[in-house]
């Protein structure tokens, strides 16, 4: 335990040595070299980490060793402390003694100073005292008129400032309503104008809606709704046979198949951000929507191919379809949002 706690010690000092050195060399160009000095630092450093890890932790004894001895020194601290603050307490009594004693003579001398201004002052002729009086009374007179005379031109100079200030905030007021009717002015221009632009680009927006998106749109729809009464409708109307009925149920799926995600593509470049996001649910709803009626189709054909036309394998179908109506209603809620928050009455 001692060789490491010599060796950590040693490592610990060598450091700050070492990099002395090499500052001294940096700066000087004198000492040893740069590169076997750097070697020796990274030794001490390392030197310093082991010595640190393989250092064994304290025995109970030792600890309780250095307790005792850390407790015996902070007794001896205080017990220094103790006659430290003892020896003050003396020294400042002594300075207190020293302090009144030196008064007593100081009010000595002061009490025979007084005693001899009084005697002089006894001394006075009547003469003396009345020439002083006259003196004093017109030094008081003097005083009194300039003391006057201050007040008159501290009056005057309290009533000009009070004046000025009056003018000062009175200016300012009226400052202040030019300012503000000419604030309130632009701010109504700016406003108007603001309303003018939102209305310019709503009517904008509008446009750019009515000639790309909701003509992309309503061509999606007629042939969402088109290939359903031509194909998928009218394979179950009239007097179609298997095969006919099962051609046209395999052009229904294929389209709803192949169409899916036109509804992605509808422009909406031009729109503001919360109107791309009502475009984007009405096209996620209409993929679900082509989903269903493609399953409703794939599932009839598969019907009319094995021949089991029987009220369960009609019900899958009309379960489909059902689904495909729901999706579609969910999906036309944003679109009339959009169309009537620009007026645009809907058709179909």
């Amino acid at each position: 335990m001692f060789i490491f706690d010599v060796l950590f010690v040693l490592s610990f000092l060598a450091i700050p040595i070492i990099i002395l050195l090499m500052i001294v060399r940096g700066v000087f160009k004198k000492g040893p070299r740069i590169k076997k000095l750097s070697i020796i630092l990274a030794s001490s450093f390392a030197l310093l980490i082991v010595s640190g890890v393989a250092m064994p932790k304290p025995t109970k004894e030792v600890k309780a060793k250095m307790e005792q001895r850390e407790k015996e020194r902070r007794l001896e601290a205080e017990a220094k402390k103790k006659v430290k603050a003892e020896k003050k307490v003396k020294a400042e009594k002594k300075v207190k003694a020293e302090k009144k004693a030196a008064g007593l003579v100081e009010k000595e001398k002061k009490e025979n100073a007084k005693l001899a201004v009084k005697k002089e002052k006894e001394n006075q002729t009547e003469a003396e005292k009345k020439e002083k009086e006259e003196a004093e009374e017109k030094k008081k007179a003097e005083k009194k008129r300039a003391a006057d005379k201050k007040a008159a031109e501290e009056k005057r100079l309290v009533d000009k400032k009070k004046a000025d200030e009056k003018k000062k905030s009175e200016k300012e007021e009226a400052e202040r309503k030019i300012k503000a009717a000419a604030d309130m002015k632009q701010k109504e221009e700016t406003e108007k104008k603001q309303l003018a632009t939102k209305k310019k680009q709503k009517a904008e927006r509008k446009k750019y809606y009515t000639e790309k998106s909701k003509k992309e749109i309503d061509t999606l729809l007629y042939q969402y709704d088109m290939v359903w009464e031509n194909f998928f409708t009218s394979a179950f109307s009239g007097n179609k046979n298997r095969y006919e009925a099962y051609e046209l149920l395999g052009k229904a799926q294929n389209f709803y198949q192949n169409t899916a995600f036109d509804y992605e593509k509808i422009p909406k470049e031009k729109l503001l951000k919360s109107e791309k996001k009502k475009l984007d649910k009405f096209a996620s709803h209409m993929e679900m929507a082509s989903y269903h009626r493609e399953m409703a189709a794939k599932k009839a054909k598969k019907a009319i191919d094995s021949g089991d036309m029987s009220p369960s394998s009609v019900e899958k179908v009309k379960i489909e379809s059902d689904l495909a109506d729901k999706q579609m209603f969910q999906a036309l809620i944003p679109l009339i949002e959009i169309e009537q928050y620009y007026g645009i009455k809907r058709d179909n």
